[in-house]
């Protein structure tokens, strides 16, 4: 992935880069976690390149591939996240496979635009070249509006308990990768409720509580009254299936149904 920036050579100090930098990284990582939940190999980032060719550029890679990681999905992260990023340029919406965290890496990777002459941070996937995902002012008032709380009410979520932050000021944190959507939601519970979060790990729960929606009525946080673990869905393959309703395409044999079907 090539992050840059157009400006100035000496438009960003030290600190500001590296944080940047570091925002990016991170988002990587968690897009991964939300893409690919479970017990999946995760890939190691490096800078595998530094360069000034009309703006300060950064090329971000894996250090290697772990073993077990599915070759196919390398570039997820990258894709996600730049699919994404350009989601948010055109409105203030929690994209899929993201998180509101994710979202508010975004507003802070464009925290140096409109600094000593910083115009947008660009970011392309290197394994798509001509894709690529701007963070200007723009980009980073809709991710403000996207985690931005518009309305409470009472009620559910549903899905995977994926990731737990058991140090933080607030209390005990989780996010909960919802069924269906392919985003993730962050659920805010009470000290003495982290052994229940840790003890639904990596299952499917059912959280209740006070959620939190943006502006456009997407979820963006959930404060957990109760939690219910649920049983596991059970895998169906198509043989499972095969045989059903053998009366289905009356007499027209299957070839001849689909040909029907495909010709409305």
């Amino acid at each position: 992935m090539e992050v840059s920036i157009d400006g100035p050579r000496r438009a960003v100090g030290v600190r500001a880069y590296t944080r940047l930098l570091d925002q990016v990284l991170l988002s990587l990582e968690e897009v991964d976690r939300v893409a690919l939940p479970g017990r999946v190999a995760r890939l190691e980032w490096a800078v595998e390149d530094l360069s000034f060719k009309g703006g300060l550029k950064a090329v971000i890679a894996p250090r290697k591939v772990p073993r077990l990681r599915p070759f196919g999905t390398v570039s997820t992260p990258a894709l996600s996240l730049v699919s994404g990023i350009k989601n948010l340029h055109a409105t203030p919406e929690i994209p899929q496979f993201f998180s509101p965290g994710i979202v508010e890496r975004v507003e802070q990777i464009g925290r140096p635009v409109g600094d000593n002459g910083i115009e947008r941070v660009e970011i392309r996937p290197l394994s798509h070249g001509s894709v690529s995902a701007v963070v200007d002012f723009e980009t980073v008032s809709n991710a403000r509006q996207a985690i931005n709380v518009s309305r409470r009410s009472w009620g559910s979520i549903q899905g995977q308990l994926d990731v737990i932050k058991a140090n933080t000021r607030s209390g005990p944190r989780a996010q909960v990768l919802i069924e269906g959507t392919r985003r993730a939601i962050t659920v805010r519970a009470s000290a003495d409720q982290a052994n229940t979060l840790r003890d639904a790990w990596g299952k499917r729960v059912l959280v209740g509580g006070e959620l939190h929606r943006n502006v456009l009525g997407q979820a963006v946080r959930l404060d957990m009254t109760e939690l219910q673990v649920l049983p596991e869905r059970s895998a169906t393959s198509t043989f499972d299936i095969l045989g059903i309703s053998p009366n289905w395409t009356g007499d027209l044999s299957t070839e001849e149904f689909m040909r029907q079907v495909r010709s409305v």
